[in-house]
């Protein structure tokens, strides 16, 4: 097999999204090689989702090429499946099928004919091909490397966690033969120890493939190459890890941003200068009209009109070569949070929390405090109550024990929610009664900007949904933030801005968060729950 069948060729790749139109890649050239474990990296809106289902061949491009030799084969970690598919049955159809295979040589043997065992030998070689007599034993096998029992193959696959259903999907993927797998956001929702399995799991595997996933600590485990989308007409692949991807590519950002603010501050330079030689030019003209001697200064005017005009000549051209070489950058706007220092010490105190659930109890005999400007992380694995305690602390449920919140003290609330339908950006903010013109800066540093504020809710990405809702708490002036997940979705350069801000800043903040990296960098104190 020749090298060129074992690459993704894309060439002058271009689509656009219509209604409201975006154009998202314009002319892009890119090369993969197949057996690279590919990390994609790009803000959100840049195109990461788009890539793989062009690929895929779930959407249509507008125009260019997309080659390879192989089959692509990725999941929706949110499809629906029947209610009475068992999880062995989910996995075996997904894979080829086996099921219809093994029911037509179960009634051609009911009649076993000549004809009928002729048959029967046909469709029993292609069940072989596909490995139809070891295929229970290697997804078992496959169960065991990603640590689950035996027996949730018997289980209805409606009956998972998510984590369980990311679990099952992901090794389906692996056990397609001759097939690539595309992987989209396989850690939203899952818990710390969840990713770290399937971080581990992905980094075993001796196939390449292509994710997609905003936690950094995982994509560092699984990824050997990093596409950089860096524009809709640019992509760029680094043979490293995560991690010293983005620490070289913040320095080279950083240096280049630098280089970019010394040019402009050239060219400035430059048209000023050039801008006091047509003033003396001019006002060399100006005396020429009125001399005496019109012959000799009428020559020499003309000659130093001459030089003018050459020296302008020059300088356009300098202007010029220099304006090619800067380069665009979009312009940020600084998360920034409100002041704490009038806000009181002590902000919250819990003493003896207990959450329960019909007879089960999530909760047992908890006690904790938040002063000003401390950040809590509350990590555990799903199921263990997190959500639970920030609905305590809201009065949204009923418990047991004492919560209080000093009644100064304004709520910033950050959930898992979807905006309403059925309204633009613009009116669903006019509703909540909020100053489109005040608010605005608070938008553009989370990377919305104006044109949005028409575009329907309904087709707001989730990434740009969960930084309405933060740029919202922020903007409103809360004095004490509680978060759930505030990271989902978000692309991992907003991750790392809204690190900054905090640290910068010190809010107050109790929050749920599974990406362990922002946990470590931000939190200066944890509450653990075991859960079962």
């Amino acid at each position: 097999m020749s090298d060129i069948l074992n690459k993704i060729n894309i060439t002058n790749l271009s689509f656009s999204y219509e209604n409201p139109y975006k154009e998202i890649f314009s002319k892009l050239n890119i090369e993969i090689d197949t057996s690279w474990k590919t990390i994609i990296y790009g803000k959100n809106g840049r195109g990461k989702s788009t890539l793989l289902k062009l690929i895929d061949g779930e959407l249509i491009k507008d125009g260019g090429e997309i080659k390879c030799d192989k089959t692509f084969f990725n999941f929706s970690f949110q499809q629906k499946v029947n209610e009475s598919t068992r999880v062995l049955d989910f996995i075996k159809d997904n894979l080829g099928p086996y099921k219809l295979y093994e029911d037509e040589m179960e009634k051609l043997l009911l009649d076993p004919t000549q004809d009928n065992l002729i048959k029967y030998g046909e469709v029993e070689e292609k069940y072989r091909e596909l490995d139809g007599y070891q295929i229970e034993s290697l997804i078992e096998k496959e169960l065991l490397n990603i640590n689950l029992d035996l027996d949730i193959l018997n289980r209805f696959y409606n009956s998972l966690s998510g984590g369980e259903k990311t679990k099952i999907q992901l090794i389906s993927l692996f056990l397609k033969k001759n097939s690539f797998p595309l992987i989209d956001e396989p850690t939203n929702h899952l818990d710390i120890e969840s990713r770290k399995l399937i971080g581990q799991y992905l980094k075993n595997q001796k196939r390449g493939f292509i994710c997609i996933s905003h936690d950094r600590k995982f994509l560092n485990t699984v990824g050997d190459h990093i596409l950089h989308l860096h524009s809709r007409r640019e992509a760029k692949i680094y043979n490293t890890t995560f991690f010293k991807f983005e620490e070289n590519y913040l320095k080279l950002l950083e240096s280049e941003q630098k280089k970019n603010i010394l040019l402009k501050n050239q060219i400035n330079r430059d048209k000023e200068s050039l801008k006091q030689k047509e003033n003396w030019a001019a006002s060399t003209e100006d005396k020429k009209r009125g001399a005496l001697d019109k012959g000799f200064q009428g020559r020499k005017a003309a000659k130093m009109m001459k030089t003018a005009k050459s020296y302008e000549r020059k300088y356009l051209d300098k202007i010029d070569d220099k304006e090619k070489l800067v380069q665009f950058f979009e312009k940020e706007y600084e998360i920034k949070f409100k002041d704490i220092k009038l806000l009181p010490q002590k902000v919250l105190r819990v003493d003896n929390l207990n959450i329960s659930y019909a007879d089960k109890k999530i909760i047992s005999n908890l006690s904790f405090s938040i002063d000003r400007g401390e950040r809590v992380a509350i990590i555990g694995p799903n199921g263990s109550g997190k959500t639970s305690i920030i609905k305590a602390v809201l009065n949204q449920i009923k418990f047991t024990g004492n919560i209080f919140i000093d009644p100064r003290i304004n709520i910033g609330y950050l959930p898992q929610e979807l905006l309403p339908k059925d309204m633009t950006l613009e009116e669903f903010l006019m509703d909540l009664n909020i100053d489109i013109k005040s608010f605005t800066p608070f938008l553009a540093a989370f990377d919305i900007r104006g044109n949005l504020l028409g575009k329907d809710t309904s087709l707001l990405s989730q990434g740009e949904t969960r930084k309405l809702y933060m740029a919202l708490n922020i903007y409103l002036e809360k004095d004490f933030f509680l978060w759930d997940e505030p990271l989902n979705f978000l692309d991992l350069h907003t991750r790392t801005r809204i690190e900054k801000a905090i640290l910068k800043y010190n809010p107050t903040i109790l929050f749920i968060e599974h990406d362990d990296l922002f946990v470590e960098r931000i939190a200066n104190k944890v509450i653990t729950l075991k859960g079962n």
